[in-house]
């Protein structure tokens, strides 16, 4: 009997072995030596996109980031070289038999409407990436620099939802968190400058979560974000609902010097924003064959937001089904936004296939905010006596005043070096590179005061404004306001990334553009989570009112006046009344279990290999290939021990493992006109576990029997 996985590495093998195979015909088949060149514009900037091809033949190819191209030729005759691009000349040059290499360059296009004169630039803007688009394997959606500043993206995230088929989660009015295609986050692949980035724990699943947040990267060090919803087999599997990409800029995507700036302020309390931004790009050598680029940006975003959240009921009222509102909560935020990011490239090229280039990128953004909330809630709705069916009272309601800070501080750091080169009748490109997010949140204190028995009453005879409010005068008395706890976050979360891959491309002498791509990669992956976050309880016989820690925010204008916030504690106050005042309060034992339960190691490597074979016939274009990953995963963490008696204790846990599996995907594109194409796609993808879940989570000690066992809620 052959074992499970023994009979499935056999048949990936024998798959990878046929589409080796596919090739090795072709190689057979001897004809002229292949004609390699580059293309520019008149300034001497690489043009991408370009299709490119030799009269008479079916055989084309497009030209890389560099511009450089590599045309097989089926015979030795002399013939003409055509190039073409959206937005410049089409263009053909003499080319002899003898001939290996030549330099091209496409004059831009002019076209005279009327009085109106439009002169195509470069491709760059739209015209780059509708020719990216167009010509790439897979099914990819992308927007560059250009249209980047263009349109008011704060950060990454904004950038990429100018993309079809993606939307965000927003937080404070600027996208966060990035969906494809209505899919969970955690089921896409990010990374910067081709490097993974590791999820972060934030406010988006809890501790634990795959998603990366994007709003610390500045959009103005970007030159592209793209978007694959197909993935080829070269591209990591863990991205079923999509890979996203974000390159920072090189000096060919900014040369010269930039300088940008702004300055605004918002309505509510004349909050300030303001935007620097600056950045050099240049170019050396007689063939400009160095290239240099830095550069920097600074965002602060001070806003305030007036909030309002009615909570409903249905209820009989008077004979009559209505809704009831039984509470509002009224908030006001205060968020300052500081986003501060830098980015820098360095690249040579020796010629059009040989080259290499150092990136790197740093980003950090202060999240700060204090919200002050103030609830008003009706009695249970058996208690509310109804006046009519939009208005009734009930005694025993209470008010609440809380304030909370939020203090978190996202880091994102990126290097990395790529590289290319034409060794014999390879082309062969690598990559080296390291990643690394942080987290840290320190004392984010959360409190609530809260006076019960007050009466109050509900109003909805403006369903616009919804009213619960107290039949007496607002308790504004800061003494009538206690508190039982308060609670403080302290946590700390890194995810680092460590990855190399090479890829080699084979093209083949025949009458179509064919070749056979094949490479590896690893991956490590470490992420930790840590959690020392206390809550405290008031101790018997003690007291403690927001009087002993009252503030000096009102706001009699909230929502015009409608919603007004009365009596508040202060944050700063609050937390010096706890740190002297220790012997009022008790650390909670269920506050450190949670957060223990909370803290996570774990790692995870990932070793995958791939080939795949692509050609070209005509207006048709095809790829099949197969990618394989194993995994091998350790992890320590904390579990919750439930004893006979109930008792629940943390106990430490580790342990590990490892699964392989198998990707085949193809695609097809066809080519219908010059600015349309048809695709079909079957792509296979993977979800891996959300960090936090490696580890196990709950474990029972000797329970008496199966009937007797009980259930006790851990995470």
């Amino acid at each position: 009997m052959i074992p499970r996985s023994l009979s499935v590495a056999a048949n990936c093998a024998a798959v990878l072995v046929t589409l080796a195979g596919i090739p090795s015909l072709a190689l057979s088949q001897q004809g002229a030596e292949p004609l390699s060149g580059r293309l520019t514009d008149p300034a001497g900037r690489a043009l991408e996109g370009a299709v490119i091809r030799i009269s008479g033949s079916p055989a084309t190819v497009r030209t890389n980031r560099d511009g450089a191209f590599s045309l097989a030729r089926s015979s030795s005759a002399d013939g003409w070289l055509v190039a073409r691009l959206l937005g410049f000349k089409p263009d053909s040059i003499r080319v002899t038999a003898s001939m290996r290499t030549v330099q091209f360059t496409l004059e831009t296009a002019k076209t005279a409407l009327s009085e109106v004169r439009v002169e195509a630039q470069r491709a760059t803007g739209t015209a780059l990436s509708l020719s990216r688009q167009k010509n790439a394997e897979n099914l990819k959606v992308l927007t560059v620099a250009e249209e980047i500043r263009a349109l008011p993206n704060a950060n990454a995230a904004d950038a990429v939802s100018r993309l079809a088929g993606v939307s965000l989660q927003r937080h404070e009015g600027e996208g966060s968190y990035i969906q494809i295609r209505g899919i969970d986050g955690n089921l896409s692949n990010i990374t910067i400058n081709g490097a993974h980035m590791a999820g972060n724990a934030d406010d988006k699943g809890g501790v634990g979560s795959r998603v990366a947040k994007m709003d610390g990267v500045p959009a103005e060090i970007l030159s592209v974000a793209q978007v694959s919803k197909t993935l080829t087999p070269d591209l990591d599997a863990d991205a079923i609902g999509g890979s996203v990409n974000v390159d920072t800029k090189t000096a060919a995507d900014a040369p010269g010097i930039t300088l940008v700036g702004s300055f605004g302020q918002s309505d509510l309390q004349n909050a300030p924003q303001k935007l620097w931004a600056a950045s050099i790009g240049k170019t050396f050598g007689a063939k400009k064959q160095l290239g240099f680029y830095a550069g920097f940006s600074y965002d602060r975003n001070n806003r305030v937001y007036d909030d309002v959240e009615p909570n409903y009921d249905y209820a009989t009222l008077l004979g009559e089904k209505v809704i009831v509102p039984m509470a509002t909560s009224k908030r006001e935020y205060f968020t300052q936004r500081i986003r501060t990011g830098a980015a820098f490239s360095t690249d040579y090229r020796w010629d059009a296939f040989t080259s290499i280039r150092f990136k790197g990128m740093w980003s950090r953004f202060d999240d700060g905010a204090i919200r002050y909330r103030q609830d008003q809630k009706m009695p249970a709705i058996a208690s509310v006596v109804a006046t009519s069916p939009t208005t009734g009272y009930g005694a025993g309601g209470s008010v609440t005043s809380n304030v909370a800070q939020r203090t978190p501080v996202d880091q994102n750091y990126m290097i990395g070096l790529t590289g290319n080169a034409a060794p014999g009748r390879f082309f062969v490109d690598y990559a080296l590179s390291g990643t690394q997010d942080e987290l840290v949140r320190i004392n984010a204190g959360d409190i609530t005061f809260t006076q019960k028995g007050v009466p109050m009453m509900f109003d909805r005879s403006n369903p616009l404004l919804p009213m619960v409010v107290p039949t007496v005068a607002y308790p504004n008395d800061p003494s009538k306001y206690v508190s039982p706890a308060y609670t403080i976050a302290n946590q700390w979360a890194r995810g680092r990334d460590v990855s190399g891959l090479v890829n080699f491309k084979l093209p083949f002498k025949t009458d179509e553009a064919s070749s056979l791509q094949f490479g590896v990669k690893y991956r490590t992956e470490h992420r930790y989570f840590d959690d020392r976050s206390p809550a405290y309880t008031l101790n018997a016989g003690q007291t403690f009112t927001m009087a002993d820690v009252v503030g000096t925010f009102t706001n009699p204008n909230h929502f015009w006046g409608s919603y007004p916030l009365y009596v508040a504690p202060d944050a700063v106050a609050n937390e010096l009344y706890y740190k002297n005042n220790p012997a009022k309060f008790t650390r909670t034992a269920a506050g450190d279990l949670i957060a223990a339960l909370n803290i996570y190691d774990g790692t995870e490597k990932i070793s995958a290999g791939y080939m795949s074979y692509s050609a070209d016939r005509g207006a048709w274009h095809w790829l099949a290939g197969m990618r394989v990953e194993q995994t091998a995963t350790t992890y320590t963490a904390n579990k919750a021990v439930t004893d006979r008696a109930g008792v629940i204790t943390v106990a430490p846990v580790s342990g590990s493992g490892s699964y392989t599996n198998v990707f085949p995907s193809a695609q097809v594109r066809i080519s219908l006109s010059e600015a349309t194409n048809l695709r079909f796609a079957v792509s296979s993808g993977i979800a891996r576990p959300l960090y936090y879940d490696l580890a196990p989570h709950t474990s029972v000690k000797k329970p008496r029997s199966s009937s007797a066992l009980r259930i006790f809620p851990a995470r």
